[in-house]
Formats: structure tokens, C-alpha cells, sequence
């Protein structure tokens, strides 16, 4: 979106419903080493991108939805993190029946 540059999904493979998954050929340390590298590449954007930055590529699937700069990408990473990190809570609330935080 910043970079300015395609991704290349097919560069793992060349199924779409695929790309989410860890093949059993796939050691933890190949699939953390494209995690890490794909954050050295976002903190690289970020470190050198304005805020205020406008994106240099935009995704047809976002259709009017108004996606205007790198803060705005960045709060969006922070609350799509945030809501699946309590998805994950309350179903390991769910499956163990203990709770973290009660109010």
C-alpha cells in the first residue's frame, strides 16, 4: 500500500485459499522468518513515512471505503490485533473455564 509495490502471494504458492496455511513441510522457523521479515518491512514504512502519507496503491476489494494515510492503516492494524486477540481470550475462556481480567 506504501511501498508502492504488488505483493506477490504466488511467490509460496499458487492457490489462494492456501496462503493461510502452514504446510506440515513448513518448519516454525521458515514460516517466523517471513513473519519477521514482513515486520522489518512494515517498520521500515513506518519509520520513514510521514503519517499523513497518502497510500500509492489501494486494493479494489476496499471498494469506497476510505482508506486515506499511513495513521489511518496503523489504527486499523491496532484494533483488527486488538479484536482477534479477544477472540482468542474467550475462546481460551471458553476451553479452560478461567478468565484473566473480570470486571
Amino acid at each position: 500500500m506504501f511501498a508502492g509495490k504488488q505483493a506477490d502471494f504466488n511467490e509460496h504458492t499458487t492457490d489462494e485459499l492456501d496462503l493461510w496455511e502452514v504446510k506440515p513441510t513448513e518448519s516454525i522457523e521458515y514460516v517466523l522468518k517471513l513473519y519477521r521479515d514482513e515486520i522489518g518491512a512494515t517498520n521500515e514504512i513506518i519509520r520513514t513515512t510521514s503519517l499523513l502519507t497518502p497510500l500509492k496503491r489501494r486494493d479494489e476489494a476496499w471498494g469506497n471505503w476510505d482508506v486515506s494515510n499511513l495513521r489511518f492503516v496503523i489504527l486499523l492494524a491496532i484494533d483488527h490485533t486488538a479484536t482477534h486477540a479477544v477472540h482468542l481470550d474467550a475462546v481460551r475462556e471458553i476451553l479452560d473455564g478461567s478468565q484473566w481480567i473480570v470486571l
